[in-house]
């Protein structure tokens, strides 16, 4: 089978899709198969693709394509560019896909909303983000989830039959590493700035600690660092909370690849508060690098997570208790660490690639 796989989104904006596309075209490589795989790639991102050796392997092609990916006016023409034919199949690995071209195949990580995300009411942004899902996901041949949950919520909402959806879980990017600890101990948080991480409910959460004097452990202060990229469209969280630095707040943003096996791996603990979450990576990353979690208890988190992690309600409240526990009770943590750690060992690039070429080819037998 020749299929395209649309990697136009490889930038830093977008963080996640970009790592998770990344890590499949590196499981897809690692596996045997007899597929002829076109990787249609923006000249931009060239450097992202050139560790992953590809022009190496005879099964992959890889192909410029200077069309905008994220606008569907953009999904117009390229379909029909003469370098991306023939093929049997198209993967675009985000909810975004071309028109007119054929049998398509479409990821869809998660089913959260433009005000989900950005806390505004905006009735425009809604029917557009609505038309695109109902356009993109209602039409495709097939529909790749990354969890359970996000399959059952594509269901209820869009009535899409089970037998045209496969569910693929993602895997860790980032493992432990060797080195000296940190000096100063602190609980990561890692992710966007979006609405619906709940990062401001985990900083009120940290007040209460510090009013408790529960942010000192064996006689050393704690920080909380806030770490990840940051939409520049709502309040960055230097913006937000930066008058809470007295609480011993730290923030790190938009963090290079090469130094989050460091920054997850030295973190006393990872605190991953979200109320919505379509599979729930930067957890998964923390507890393959040995660091104990607290994560909230809504959405696929406990489906990935699973016992591995302390899974608390997403309050202020609930996750003061559960940071308590994790940063004053040793053997708890260490109980954490060793169940995150097999956890985390469940999941790899190259399940992940054999469970998405089984949905190729489910895709490519339908009449």
């Amino acid at each position: 089978m020749r299929v395209v796989i649309d990697a136009r989104v490889l930038g830093r904006d977008l963080p996640g899709i970009s790592r998770a596309t990344l890590g499949l075209l590196r499981g897809l490589r690692s596996i045997d198969h007899d597929h002829e795989l076109v990787v249609a790639y923006a000249r931009r991102h060239e450097d992202r693709l050139d560790p992953l050796d590809l022009r190496a392997d005879g099964r992959f092609d890889l192909v410029p394509v200077d069309v905008e990916p994220n606008r569907m006016r953009g999904q117009r023409g390229v379909a029909g560019l003469p370098e991306l034919r023939p093929r049997d199949l198209w993967h675009a690995p985000w909810p975004v896909r071309p028109l007119r071209a054929g049998r398509v195949v479409v990821t869809a990580y998660d089913l959260i909303t433009p005000r989900a995300a950005s806390g505004r009411r905006s009735l425009r942004r809604h029917v557009r983000w609505e038309t695109r899902l109902r356009v993109s996901l209602g039409t495709a041949t097939h529909v790749i989830v990354p969890s359970a949950a996000t399959r059952d919520a594509l269901r209820r909402r869009l009535r899409i039959p089970a037998e045209r959806v496969s569910v693929v879980p993602l895997a860790p990017e980032v493992h432990g590493h060797d080195g000296a600890a940190a000096g100063e101990p602190y609980v990561l948080y890692l992710g966007t700035n979006k609405r619906h991480k709940n990062v401001g409910a985990l900083v009120r959460a940290w007040k209460l600690l510090a009013d408790r004097g529960e942010t000192v452990v064996d006689g050393r202060p704690v920080r909380l660092v806030l770490a990840g990229h940051q939409d520049t469209s709502l309040p960055t969280f230097r913006q937000e909370f930066g008058d809470a630095q007295a609480l011993g707040l730290r923030f790190r943003e938009d963090v290079a690849d090469e130094e989050l096996p460091r920054l997850l791996g030295e973190a006393a603990c990872f605190a991953f508060p979200s109320l919505e979450e379509g599979f729930g990576l930067p957890p998964l990353e923390a507890m393959a690098c040995g660091t104990p979690v607290v994560a909230s208890n809504r959405a696929s988190l406990p489906e990935v997570l699973d016992r591995a992690a302390l899974m608390v309600d997403p309050t202020p409240e609930a996750f003061a208790d559960g940071l308590r526990r994790v940063l004053h009770d040793p053997a708890l943590r260490e109980r954490l660490t060793a169940a995150g750690r097999e956890r985390a060992a469940g999941f790899g690039w190259e399940r992940t690639a054999a469970a998405t070429l089984a949905a190729y080819e489910r895709a490519g037998a339908r009449s």
